[in-house]
């Protein structure tokens, strides 16, 4: 057998199983805490299923967002294991309550001109003021910058 085809070869199977999987609870939910953990399959990920409540993580609140993949660190350990041990990650993201994703970041006050566009922003945060710059990206798009240092 020659073996100098077996390290490409190996190396295009692990990267034939990278995947990702996201479930949306609801697409305008504001997201809030992030969550993550590893959970166990066997056998290049064809052997093993895991359930998990995701009130272990959100408590009664909702959920904006569970995603299932690899990462580097699963695929290390898959190669590692020479795909024995073929461990997943679970990502949940836990809906922010209302207020709850400005209070934690600030507060963005826009004022609006007479046409419906931003004229002029503001952030606080901490008792803390800072003027924002206005850039419109698209017909009715726009973005809004400001400099962390700042608050």
């Amino acid at each position: 057998m020659n073996y100098r085809y077996c390290v490409p070869l190996f190396g295009l199977l692990l990267l034939s199983s990278c995947y990702k999987a996201t479930f949306y609870q609801s697409p305008n939910a504001l997201a809030g805490a992030r969550h993550e953990r590893w959970s166990a399959f066997f056998i290049l990920g064809l052997v093993g299923s895991e359930q998990f409540d995701v009130r272990d993580f959100c408590g009664q609140g909702a959920v904006a967002e569970v995603r299932t993949g690899g990462n580097f660190a699963t695929g290390l350990v898959s190669a590692l294991t020479i795909g024995i041990y073929t461990p997943h990650k679970v990502y949940v993201t836990c809906a922010a309550k209302p207020g709850q994703a400005l209070s934690s970041r600030g507060q963005l006050e826009l004022l609006i001109d007479g046409e419906g566009r931003p004229a002029q922003a503001t952030v606080r945060r901490d008792g803390h003021e800072a003027s924002a710059q206005i850039e419109q990206t698209g017909t009715q798009a726009f973005r809004v910058r400001y400099e962390e240092a700042s608050l």
